[in-house]
């Protein structure tokens, strides 16, 4: 079939398909196909700096489907940017070729009243361009109908800049689609090359900043990217997105949980990110020993005196340095039972709060030391990293530990990677670190940066809550506080918004899911369906073949495939946790 043939027969059967299961539908192979006709078209083919990207949905049926042409010089992600889509009307009775911009970016950085207004002005401005008032047929209007009444697809109106409307039962000819698009990427690309080389002065939204850099202070991302590229000619391999989070959840808040086999680099990680920032960095090898605090933050002796200990001390010079950074690793963290070792510091670390434009702790041991250590706190220049290991020498951590931190698995080893001969020499001047400064504790002091994307976000986690409830596993307000304000830093760090929801439910959600019971390995199906979009029955004798990898159109893949482990693992030892 040519692409009006496939165009009409997505439409076709596209509301019927709405009440069939999501994954693995024949019209996602219709999709892929139609996608592949767009790129072989000379328009297409001769642009090399176009995407072709459409989406039928994530995990369930889109209201308005879509395929779109991103050229990253001015479009990112269907997120924010100018860019142009085929914008399916709801009722699949016609289709458009628009020329757009992204709306969730504005959305959640303006609020609904000031983004509709945004949109607008900026696509006003886009049609005084001379190029876009003479596309042939293209109308420069907001008469476009979608037939969505809420959502992202209700929002495409205000957004769109030209569209061209084709009507189901009366598309034109392959040849005619060819020359429609090849006309409206003529221009697109004019103004891709304008915009990135700054040649005119591009309209655009005025939007608030995600945060203020300080003098000579690089932006979040750029900071990652550099100390990754920096790691990585050393001849260490860390996927990028896992070692972006990884720094997010620093910034979010300083206490990490490193997961993983052993020999995977966990401990490395944290003295090569140190280096990089010229910080201080510490290893404290936990002893199997401990049973509670004196090891780490001092005992009073026969005489009375006080002596600190080792992270005690460490807290007092970070205190006193507030301008450099301070990591802090636990090597074999629950080697002894964290709960009990580190008590007093699982404590005050729900205490911080901000004071000054900074977020700091009340003194650490207040009410049992005399000063000057009764007045040592957890300052916001200190990074406290857990590394962890599970095997019989080793406790699992209890949900008081793991409400508290965000906990990540390294487990991807790329052995035949190395920094061989003729890699960049690594650059020596260390990068600045105040960009992972911790800004923000609890919700009602960011909530207003983005409210669109925390509303979405604990939407969702109610979802999640309710499939735990069952187990009692439901989470509560720290952690609905700790998973938006990681995805709040993972946009800033440019990590798209699914990635990050799904590196959070691995990090703040399965780790929680742990049993022998019936009602276990429920939560978990549940779990994989809601991840998934497909549903698969606890009862069903294939269950492990089913859920052993997660759909390719999987929203959350990652936490769907480790849930196919966890489930693997009830299935054979009549137990299952996080911890493998």
């Amino acid at each position: 079939m040519g692409l009006a043939a496939l165009l009409e027969h997505l439409m076709q059967n596209y509301v019927g398909a709405q009440e069939q299961s999501f994954g693995k539908h024949p019209l996602h192979t219709t999709l892929h196909q139609i996608e592949e006709e767009l790129k072989a078209l000379p328009a297409v083919r001769n642009y090399p700096e176009l995407k072709v990207k459409g989406s039928l949905g994530q995990g369930n049926w889109a209201t308005i489907p879509w395929i779109a042409f991103l050229d990253s010089r001015v479009a990112p992600s269907m997120q924010n940017g100018v860019y142009v889509v085929f914008l399916f009307a709801a009722d699949m009775t016609r289709v458009y070729l628009t020329l757009n911009q992204g709306v969730t970016e504005v959305y959640d950085q303006l609020g609904a009243k000031e983004a509709k207004p945004a949109l607008r002005s900026r696509a006003e401005a886009l049609r005084q361009r001379p190029d876009i008032r003479s596309l042939p047929g293209f109308q420069l209007n907001w008469d476009i109908n979608l037939g969505a009444v809420k959502g992202t697809g209700a929002r495409y109106v205000d957004s769109t800049i030209a569209y061209k409307a084709y009507e189901r039962t009366a598309l034109p000819t392959d040849d005619s689609l060819a020359k429609d698009l090849e006309a409206l990427l003529r221009v697109y690309r004019a103004y891709a090359i304008e915009t990135s080389t700054a040649a005119t002065s591009a309209p655009t939204i005025d939007l608030p900043p995600n945060k203020v850099e300080g003098p000579g202070e690089l932006p979040l991302e750029q900071l990652i990217t550099q100390a990754h590229q920096r790691i990585t000619r050393q001849g260490f391999f860390y996927p990028p997105e896992e070692f972006a989070a990884f720094c997010v959840s620093l910034k979010s808040k300083p206490f990490v949980l490193l997961a993983g086999i052993s020999g995977t680099g966990k401990t490395r990680l944290v003295e090569l990110l140190a280096h990089q920032f010229g910080a201080h960095e510490y290893t404290i090898a936990v002893r199997p020993d401990w049973s509670d605090s004196t090891d780490l933050l001092g005992y009073r002796d026969l005489q009375g005196h006080f002596r600190p200990g080792p992270l005690l001390e460490i807290l007092r010079d970070a205190n006193a340095h507030p301008d450099l950074p301070y990591f802090i690793c636990l090597d074999e963290m629950n080697l002894a039972r964290v709960e009990h070792y580190f008590a007093e510091f699982l404590s005050i670390i729900e205490k911080r709060n901000r004071q000054h434009g900074k977020v700091v702790t009340p003194p650490v041991l207040a009410e049992f030391t005399e000063a000057p250590w009764s007045k040592v706190y957890v300052s916001d220049n200190v990074f406290f990293i857990g590394t962890v290991n599970m095997d019989e020498t080793t406790h699992p951590f209890s949900r008081k530990v793991l409400d508290r931190a965000n906990v990540f698995e390294f487990n991807h080893v790329n052995l035949s990677y190395h920094a061989g001969p003729g890699t960049e020499p690594v650059a020596s001047e260390p990068l600045d670190w105040h960009p992972l400064r911790p800004v923000f504790c609890r919700l009602p002091e960011f909530y207003d940066q983005a409210p669109a994307l925390f509303e979405q976000t604990i939407a969702s986690l109610e979802q999640v809550n309710a499939i735990l409830e069952p187990g009692y596993f439901q989470v509560g307000y720290r952690v609905r506080d700790e998973v938006c304000l990681f995805l709040l830093h993972a946009r800033e760090a440019g990590l798209e918004y699914d990635l990050s929801f799904d590196m959070q439910l691995q990090s703040k959600i399965l780790p929680r899911v742990q049993g022998s019971s019936s009602t276990t390995r429920q939560v978990l199906v549940g779990l994989w369906n809601w991840t998934t979009g497909v549903t698969v029955s606890e009862d069903d004798p294939d269950l492990v073949a089913k859920v052993a990898e997660p759909p390719e159109d999987a929203r959350y893949p990652r936490t769907a495939r480790k849930i196919g482990v966890m489930l693997r693992r009830f299935e054979e030892e009549g137990y299952t946790s996080y911890w493998m």
